[in-house]
């Protein structure tokens, strides 16, 4: 909701003699996963996906956040913390927490016995179901915002439905890449991306 600026010009007047090109990175400074610029985008991206440590983090981070799982007790922090614990090597970790870390966690500095019971509660509550735009949104799939997963929930009703559909659409002859593209702000490039995404095992998984 915030204004986004503009660059319009560069004042080369006011550049520092000295200055020298800015070199962006070939490689992922984590991984060392190719970095790419994509086409007019501006943001260079590593290639390595959830295969990359710090891509993992992140999208833990976005899978519980407040308009995707909204998971109180699983902030930033302790999903960092999680992650490089070895407790939470993907999101379907988090749903055996519970029984996997039972003992372990109240254990953990700055946890207890209290904190724990409400941190498993409200991973109980998620399990009990959430609407599936929300899931939709939590995936982290690029250019599928809030507003664009409610889109999607609204045309295919169902998880299971909707991933069948993803599935289906890899052939971009078949009538679900059709269904796909011609839903009302779904254009080409954000139908590439959610196949892309379907179209990855460790993502299915």
């Amino acid at each position: 909701g915030d204004v986004i600026p503009q660059i319009v010009g560069i004042d080369l007047a006011k550049r520092p003699p000295h200055s020298v090109d800015f070199v962006f990175p070939e490689v992922c400074p984590v991984c060392g996963s190719v970095a790419v610029r994509e086409g007019d985008e501006v943001a260079r991206k590593c290639m390595g996906g959830l295969h990359c440590p710090a891509q993992a983090v992140e999208s833990l981070k976005h899978f519980v956040s407040r308009d995707a799982l909204d998971i109180r007790g699983l902030g930033d922090r302790n999903v960092e913390e999680f992650y490089h614990k070895g407790w939470l090597a993907d999101a379907s970790k988090i749903f055996s927490l519970k029984e996997d870390r039972w003992f372990e966690l109240p254990n953990l500095e700055g946890w207890g016995a209290k904190s724990a019971t409400k941190l498993f509660d409200a991973i109980d509550k998620v399990k009990e179901g959430i609407p599936l735009d929300r899931f939709i949104y939590a995936l982290g799939i690029p250019q599928i915002g809030s507003a664009t997963a409610r889109v999607l929930a609204k045309q295919y009703l169902s998880l299971t439905h909707f991933m069948e559909s993803m599935s289906s659409a890899q052939d971009k002859d078949s009538p679900a890449y059709q269904e796909l593209v011609a839903i009302e702000g779904i254009g080409e490039s954000m139908a590439e991306d959610l196949l892309f995404f379907f179209a990855d095992e460790k993502n299915l998984q």
